[in-house]
């Protein structure tokens, strides 16, 4: 196994140990021979200075921007600035929502989509239980060994199931962002910030399936951002919406290599804490992953 390959074993010993200072250490050693440099310093930041520490991201597109660090989300954050979560490892941007003076509609989104040495994290570590098998179609659910065999760990992960993408999120406490969601931040981030957030090509599944039919899912990309899907949906019988070059509605058991999973999370929410928690339709969580107060 190459160094960065490593990435998976050392955030998943990170993560069982709960941030044991060995564990650490390896973390952030594998972090910056992935060239993930930002996540290397502002973890060795945090578990240097504690809890309140404030790193500033030294890498284009969020160069300069102020850095909240830690397992909480920050109360005295401004929109724009970021919070690197030291569970998920995950670097995310407040974004105002559509009111920029409620602080109740603001919520914080991926800097980029998930990783795969995160989801195999996730994956490894979750406990999970099927919470109904009646229209279950996926035999491989939340195995990724031969899925992933042939994908370097600090690709972004794609090709998961919708519900393995909503468990991943809810497992962190967070929730896939929507339509809306990228449309709100598309309007506010300088566009190579949002080029970050939504690469071009990538689609996100969304958390909720299509109103019309609870057997479709939608996963929204820069193409399909305006787009509605009620015209798709009439395509959909005839399978003629599956050649579309912007197509955004797919079965609720599909999975593809354009799409990928990005979390958020709502300031009027704030971070999932109780556990079971319900994933989406199939699947409940035993417990969440270990996040220090």
């Amino acid at each position: 196994m190459s160094k960065v390959n490593s990435i998976d074993s050392m955030y998943r010993q990170y993560l069982e140990t709960r941030f044991a200072p060995g564990a650490v250490a390896s973390l952030i050693g594998v972090l910056h021979q992935a060239d993930l440099t930002d996540e290397a310093k502002a973890l060795k930041a945090y578990f240097e200075g504690g809890p309140g520490v404030i790193y500033t991201a030294q890498k284009t597109p969020w160069l300069g921007r102020k850095c909240f660090v830690g397992a909480v989300l920050p109360g005295t954050a401004k929109p724009g600035d970021l919070w690197f979560d030291i569970v998920e490892m995950a670097m995310m941007v407040l974004v105002p929502g559509n009111n920029k003076a409620d602080p109740k509609k603001w919520f914080w989104l991926s800097t980029h989509p998930a990783y795969l040495w995160q989801f195999k994290g996730f994956a490894a570590l979750s406990r999970w239980r099927l919470r109904q098998q009646h229209f279950l179609k996926a035999k491989d659910l939340m195995s990724t060994d031969a899925r992933f065999a042939s994908v370097q760990e600090t690709e972004f992960v794609s090709d998961v199931y919708h519900e393995e993408a909503v468990a991943y999120a809810r497992w962190f406490g967070k929730f896939l962002c929507s339509q809306h969601v990228l449309q709100l931040a598309k309007e506010f981030l300088p566009r190579e910030c949002f080029d970050s957030v939504l690469p071009k090509g990538v689609r996100f599944w969304s958390e909720t399936e299509f109103v019309d039919s609870q057997f479709v899912r939608i996963a929204t990309g820069q193409d399909t951002l305006e787009k509605e899907p009620d015209d798709e949906f009439a395509l959909r019988e005839s399978k003629e919406n599956e050649k579309l070059a912007d197509r955004m509605l797919y079965e609720e058991w599909e999975r593809r290599v354009e799409v990928g999973v990005s979390t958020f999370v709502p300031l009027q929410v704030g971070l999932v804490q109780k556990s079971p928690a319900r994933v989406y339709e199939f699947m409940e969580l035993e417990a969440l992953a270990p996040r220090p107060g």
